[in-house]
């Protein structure tokens, strides 16, 4: 872990830190010694986590934004000159504080610049993007906004970031690019229809980059996560079978990506999702790869 310290320098934003595999990422960045920038839309949750990673950290109103301007963001310290922000609270915390917390809806429309606000302001050269919408339903059952925000919070934002902090990497000095995307989005399972196709769009995203970055220094990897005990995972009640699937903690994640980041374009965490894909993949014909996910998301929902 140190190892990426001396890699990327002494700060690394995550977005979507609050709880599962964000907050998972962000504990273990901050314990090996670097400097983070929470970004999530949960206020409460990026104060609390703050909190836990530094007891002393001391949260005051942030004063109101003048007329005109954009509301200030959640931050410890100092963002660039002007502080932005959206979000449903706006606090400061101390200036010598190794954290900066972003409240931001990543679905906006705006995100990604206030993201790179942030970065700039830093010279952050570590970007973690773990953010998703995602909801287990019928695809016909979705409504307009939420196929939207299917989009612009798990694709949208993530490829203007992503395009932003490389164009702005292009210095000589070494960068990375950790991306979270999800086994479903190499094998499509009913019910997620809109969240695989969205996490297929990412893995297809850092194959393609993982190349073309690596000779201007910056490192793309994607890594793909199998069932993992999140709280957007446990709201979603599955209901288990005669056989229970392996399920991952968001440590056990974080830990793996963190290992692979600029060694493989794409990697799986957890040796029961690898074994799984290679039989799906490599030694079952597709057609019948798909029917044996369909059944277990039929098991796990219906």
């Amino acid at each position: 872990m140190h190892e990426l310290l001396k890699r990327y320098g002494e700060w690394a934003l995550v977005a979507g830190a609050a709880e599962g595999i964000g907050e998972a990422f962000t504990i273990q960045l901050f314990q090996a010694g670097f400097n983070v920038i929470l970004v999530d839309i949960n206020a409460q949750a990026l104060k609390n986590l703050a909190e836990k990673l530094e007891p002393g950290f001391a949260m005051i109103p942030q004063q109101q934004p003048e007329s005109g301007k954009e509301a200030g963001i959640v931050s410890s310290g100092k963002i660039s000159g002007e502080d932005r922000a959206t979000g449903p609270d706006q606090l400061r915390g101390s200036v010598d504080s190794r954290i900066k917390i972003l409240c931001l809806d990543l679905a906006s429309t705006d995100a990604a610049s206030v993201c790179m606000e942030a970065i700039r302001s830093v010279q952050c050269r570590f970007l973690v993007y773990v953010a998703a919408f995602s909801k287990v339903t019928a695809f016909t059952d979705l409504a307009p906004a939420e196929v939207d925000r299917f989009i612009e919070t798990n694709n949208r934002t993530l490829i203007h970031l992503v395009h932003q902090f490389a164009n702005e990497q292009q210095n000589g000095i070494r960068s990375g690019i950790l991306l979270i995307s999800s086994l479903a989005g190499l094998i499509g399972p009913p019910m997620v229809a809109t969240y695989a196709a969205t996490k297929g769009f990412i893995i297809l995203l850092a194959e393609s980059l993982h190349q073309e970055m690596k000779q201007k220094g910056i490192d793309v990897t994607a890594c793909c996560a199998g069932v993992t005990e999140t709280p957007m995972f446990l709201s979603t009640r599955p209901k288990y079978g005669l056989f229970k699937p392996q399920i991952q903690k968001p440590e056990a994640v974080a830990d793996f990506a963190l290992k692979m980041v600029g060694r493989k374009a794409i990697c799986i965490s957890g040796r029961s999702n690898r074994v799984a894909y290679f039989l799906l993949t490599r030694i079952l014909p597709r057609k019948i790869s798909g029917k044996l996910v369909a059944r277990n998301m039929t098991t796990l929902y219906l």
